[in-house]
Order: structure tokens, then sequence, then C-alpha cells
């Protein structure tokens, strides 16, 4: 196998003249092909259409924010790390799931 690392056309002495690929680019060319005897042929009719399962419903920042926090006991700060958030805007969703839980015990 050759090192391809260590090979580049543009310092090749021979780039001016070059006929035909030095063996690492030629190596590196035909990775791609099958040895003979190895590729086998499969009727289109034996693979069967792939049923893919109904993905759940995704969840919005401010749910997710508000699962992890008030359920799963997760720091602020460690849920803005997991969701890749800074750490004002999972502030600001404890704020309004806490004013959205208020409004709803003074409507009840």
């Amino acid at each position: 196998m050759a090192n391809l690392k260590d090979f580049s056309c543009d310092q090749c002495s021979k780039k001016q003249r070059c006929k035909k690929p030095c063996p690492p680019v030629e190596w590196y060319a035909n990775q791609d092909q099958v040895e003979p005897g190895r590729e086998k042929t499969i009727a289109p009719e034996s693979i069967g259409i792939r049923q893919f399962p109904v993905w759940p419903k995704s969840l919005s920042q401010d749910e997710t924010v508000f699962q992890l926090y008030f359920f799963d006991r997760k720091p602020p700060d460690e849920i803005a790390i997991t969701l890749y958030i800074h750490r004002s805007t999972v502030y600001r969703a404890i704020k309004r799931a806490k004013d959205n839980w208020k409004k709803s015990l003074q409507n009840s």
C-alpha cells in the first residue's frame, strides 16, 4: 500500500513530461475497483422497500429545557452545554415556563 501523505504530484520531477500515473497515484485512483469474481449482481425485485418508523414529534427548545430542568433536575449550565445553546436562553426558557405555570394556577 502506498503512502500518499508523503507523495505529491506538484513535487514530482516528472510532472512536466508525465504520461502515465506514478504507482502511488495509480493505487489511489484504482482503489475503488472490485477484484474479479467478487462482484455480485442483485435482482432489483429482491430488494424490498424498507419501511421506516414514524419519528416522534420533536419537542420545541422551551419544552426540552422544561423537561430537563423540572423533570430531569439538570442545572441550567448543564442544559446549555447539552443543547448547545447560551445560558441566558436556558434561563429565559425556565422563566417563561414558571410564568406560564403561575398563570395556569391563577386561572384554575
